[in-house]
């Protein structure tokens, strides 16, 4: 899971709109057209909170613009109705991605007020970003969110804090994810199957006599038949059996001599770098909360016709 998103995706969005003017508030937004719902309408509600449509439109009107474009980019027609392979539309998808993508920020704005991370009235900025969508004063409400994530972040980077991983937390993350760095000794099987399994013999044994293991490991390593050295779990292509063995050691622990098809190999599990793995765990805890948060929707959201939406806000685009 790449760090997430929700800083670096404010100043994109809102940049992306180069195509587009200035949304003045008097003006009928094309969100609204498009829709044929008020902006301020409650669209649904996120754990209780209600949430204008305006939002949630804008979301939509992104995963649809994006889609389009990967679409024409590919010299493919998009329909909108056509059945995936996991099931459901095309726009099913689209309205699911944005209710996701509303959820999110949601939650975020959720957590600013329970961790007291709300930005206060003197951070505020005046954007100057163009977006053919949004208002000055709606693009402001979603970067003040954007700047909430930044504060919770930090708060969550304080030892002790409330949001602050407890001891072996961000391990116990890795370990879920399959972001465990192991690396290995391996004598492969090269026609002479017996050959290979006498000379893994010998050389754990000359392994686990040495007084510094760890230095005889990384010899024995490098002169092996694995050229890759040390490796992220979930980027490692062994076969079942040697990603099940390592899946169960601890960091520092030293595998037997494990058979597989490839030959014999010793394996190494080796500490992670917890730090590298802080922005990814604090954005899984987010968008775990967004997942199973309780999502309520409106009448209006269940009539949105996404191809509709979609060919409208078009037109708008090209003006």
């Amino acid at each position: 899971m790449k760090r997430w998103f929700i800083c670096g995706t404010i100043l994109v969005l809102l940049l992306l709109s180069g195509c587009g003017k200035n949304l003045e508030t008097e003006e009928e937004s094309p969100l609204s057209k498009a829709a044929g719902i008020e902006l301020d309408a409650v669209l649904l509600c996120v754990d209780g909170q209600e949430q204008p449509a305006w939002r949630y439109l804008y979301w939509l009107a992104r995963d649809c613009i994006q889609l389009q474009e990967q679409y024409n980019s590919a010299n493919l027609t998009l329909d909108w109705d056509a059945p995936l392979e996991s099931g459901g539309t095309l726009a099913k998808y689209a309205k699911e991605q944005a209710l996701a993508d509303a959820a999110l920020f949601a939650v975020v704005e959720e957590w600013a007020q329970i961790y007291h991370c709300v930005p206060e009235a003197e951070e505020n900025i005046t954007t100057q970003w163009s977006d053919m969508f949004l208002t000055q004063e709606q693009a402001r409400e979603l970067e003040e969110i954007g700047r909430a994530y930044g504060k919770l972040y930090d708060l969550y980077r304080t030892p002790g804090s409330l949001l602050a991983p407890v001891e072996g937390e961000l391990e116990h993350f890795a370990r879920e994810q399959g972001v465990v760095e192991i690396d290995r000794i391996l004598i492969a099987d090269k026609g002479d199957r017996a050959a290979a399994k006498q000379k893994a013999e010998e050389l754990f044994a000359r392994f686990n006599n040495a007084e510094n293991q760890a230095e005889m490991f990384l010899e024995l390593a490098a002169s092996g038949d694995d050229t890759i050295g040390p490796r992220s779990l979930k980027n490692a292509e062994w076969e079942q059996c040697l990603m099940d063995a390592a899946r169960t050691m601890e960091a520092g622990q030293y595998s037997g001599i494990l058979e597989s098809q490839e030959g014999f190999s010793i394996l190494r599990c080796l500490p992670n770098d917890t730090v590298n793995l802080e922005g990814e765990y604090f954005d899984f805890l987010l968008q775990s909360a967004a997942e199973n948060c309780e999502i309520q929707t409106t009448e209006p959201y269940e009539k949105i016709d996404v191809a509709k939406f979609c060919a409208e806000l078009q037109r708008e685009k090209q003006k």
